[in-house]
C-alpha cells in the first residue's frame, strides 16, 4: 500500500514537514505517482532503522591539548577576539 506525505507522517508520528525534509535530503525512497510523492511502509521503516542505528553520525567532541603552546596561543587569541566590542562603525575596540 502506498502512503501520501500526510499518511507517511502519521505512520511515523512526525510532521509532514519532516517527511518532506527526508525527501529533499534523499534519505527515503520516493515513488512518483503523477506529480505526487508516495511511500511504502517498508521504506519508511528502513528510514527509522537507519536513524536509530548505531552507524548514524553523531556529534563528536575533541579535546585539545591545552598544555601545547600553539594551542594555548590560538585559544587565547580567540578569547581576546570574543571580548572585543563593536563601536558601530565596523571597527572593534578591545
Amino acid at each position: 500500500m502506498l502512503l501520501n506525505t500526510d499518511e507517511a507522517a502519521h505512520y511515523l508520528h512526525v510532521k509532514p514537514r519532516f517527511i518532506k525534509r527526508l525527501v529533499a535530503e534523499k534519505r527515503v525512497t520516493v515513488r512518483k505517482v503523477g506529480r505526487f510523492n508516495r511511500f511504502t511502509r517498508e521504506d519508511l521503516d528502513a528510514v527509522v532503522r537507519t536513524i536509530d542505528s548505531d552507524d548514524a553520525p553523531r556529534p563528536t567532541t575533541v579535546a585539545l591539548p591545552t598544555e601545547d603552546p600553539i594551542v594555548r596561543a590560538v585559544l587565547s587569541a580567540a578569547g581576546s577576539r570574543r571580548s572585543a566590542t563593536t563601536t558601530g562603525r565596523g571597527t572593534t575596540t578591545p
